[in-house]
């Protein structure tokens, strides 16, 4: 896969594994979860709070979480750091998967089938 063709294109012809795979950012906690104060912003802790909140806090309770994750193109307005969605949500269950991402995406119209593809904020990448 070009990664400048699946970017003009968005996406189109790929499934959403390998969009994922190119345009997956990653990132390395150097503290606990915990220890990052709630007003501090980044990609990472988005994500990271984002596990937490659809997994549990003890799925964020150790230094060194990798955090990968993707960026939405909602909710309008909202900065980078806001738009984070942790790749793990796309591997769970569907009810959990779509309650989730209408919810961190801001539109609970948002079809339960929706895919990656659909959510990605391809100006972003």
């Amino acid at each position: 896969m070009c990664i400048r063709d699946s970017l003009y294109n968005k996406g189109e012809g790929y499934d959403d594994e390998e969009v994922m795979e190119k345009l997956t950012e990653s990132s390395n906690m150097s503290r606990r979860l915990a220890e990052y104060p709630e007003s501090q912003k980044s990609l990472a802790l988005t994500a990271a709070r984002r596990i937490a909140e659809f997994l549990g806090p003890q799925m964020v309770k150790d230094k060194g979480l990798a955090c990968k994750f993707v960026i939405s193109r909602t909710p309008i307005g909202k900065p980078v750091t806001d738009r984070a969605i942790p790749l793990n949500i796309f591997k769970a269950d569907p009810a959990i998967r779509i309650h989730f991402l209408r919810k961190w995406v801001g539109d609970v119209s948002l079809p339960s089938d929706v895919g990656l593809k659909a959510i990605l904020d391809w100006d972003y990448y």
